[in-house]
């Protein structure tokens, strides 16, 4: 006789695996679909896409964060990149700084200039509310700073392409006629302090040889294109670039006054970085006496702090988790609470029976 047909069983290998299921499965005989189970998985189902859209835009934009410090840098110098358009003839205009320190840079002889037609075809007022801001949203992110940046480049002469006088052709109105206008642009480094820049006209408010311009051609209508400080990135956008500000008197002052803040845009998932200043401004503008000096006056004073702009993205990996956790949170917790709600109905349900046979005179149980 053979014993082993009396042993036990040995089980195979499936069996043995099959012991150890974490998630036991339910016939579908013993399952009930209802109407009000639909509606709280459709929930569910809504909540966990919203949840996933939320994270996705979280994901791409990623997180900024501001810190404020005191100026840890060392610097005597800094450049100012300018270009601008005054409806006045380039020979009847001086340029120059003034700074705290009493030092007089005769910026005339360091930027360009040439002869051209006002135009104010694209430009905007300082306070208009129809043109984009840096401050909308769009180019403060840090990622986008970082891909307008590019690189810094020198500030060339000859007309910017694509740039507000990409075509200086008569688009707008006139203000100083055909080819009365003068374009003043570039580059010129200033010291590291309080200053004042201004353009006046010759004669007035600084004492030349034989220079003396007439009265009633004073016209101090201008279009900024471009004021920034420190190396020059032509895709940034700065609060004056493309700002008009005109006047049909002779004896005008246009005043900008300029707080200058060292900022740095980094991102901590790519590792690139950004150095630039960016600076709030202020205008005031008045109709002075003759008497007074007429033109336009940059007042800019360097802020002693320094921000750092940090962007930080979340990993792929880290992201894909959230999701995982968030969807499955959802879901099993949205079970367990539609889970224990029926029960507690069934319960309540169970009582108000009873109660309605005790006072029916019927026993629980007793309904036909």
């Amino acid at each position: 006789m053979n014993e082993e047909l009396f042993g036990e069983k040995q089980p195979s290998l499936g069996e043995s695996v099959r012991t150890f299921d974490a998630f036991p499965k339910t016939r579908a005989t013993y399952t009930t679909r209802t109407s009000r189970g639909g509606a709280v998985t459709l929930l569910l189902l809504l909540t966990s896409a919203y949840l996933t859209l939320t994270e996705l835009r979280t994901y791409l934009s990623g997180t900024e964060s501001h810190t404020f410090l005191v100026e840890p840098s060392i610097g005597h110098e800094m450049q100012i990149n300018l270009d601008i358009t005054v409806a006045m003839p380039c020979s009847s205009l001086h340029v120059n700084v003034q700074d705290a320190v009493q030092d007089r840079i005769l910026a005339g002889e360091l930027l360009s200039k040439e002869e051209v037609k006002f135009d104010d075809g694209e430009a905007h007022t300082l306070y208009s509310t129809d043109h984009r801001s840096v401050d909308d949203g769009g180019e403060r992110r840090v990622y986008e700073v970082l891909k307008k940046g590019g690189k810094k480049r020198v500030f060339k002469s000859g007309l910017r392409k694509g740039g507000l006088f990409a075509s200086l052709t008569g688009r707008g109105r006139n203000a100083g006629g055909g080819g009365g206008s003068c374009r003043i642009y570039g580059s010129m480094g200033v010291n590291r302090v309080q200053g004042d820049f201004h353009i006046t006209a010759k004669g007035h408010g600084y004492w030349e040889d034989g220079a003396h311009v007439d009265h009633q051609s004073f016209n101090f209508s201008h279009v900024i294109t471009e004021l920034s400080f420190g190396d020059y990135y032509p895709k940034l956008v700065n609060p004056l670039d493309g700002v008009v500000s005109k006047t049909d008197e002779n004896f005008y002052k246009f005043q900008y006054f300029l707080s200058i803040v060292p900022t740095n845009y980094e991102s901590q998932t790519s590792g690139k970085s950004l150095l630039t200043n960016q600076y709030a401004v202020t205008e005031q503008s008045r109709k002075v006496s003759s008497h007074s000096v007429p033109g336009i006056f940059f007042k800019y004073d360097i802020e002693p702090i320094s921000l750092t702009i940090s962007d930080r993205r979340t990993a792929l990996l880290a992201f894909v988790v959230r999701l995982v956790n968030i969807i499955s949170g959802i879901l099993v917790g949205g079970g367990w609470a539609y889970g224990l709600f029926s029960t507690l109905a069934g319960y309540f349900r169970r009582q108000r029976r009873s109660t309605d046979g005790m006072l029916n005179g019927r026993a629980l149980g007793d309904e036909e």
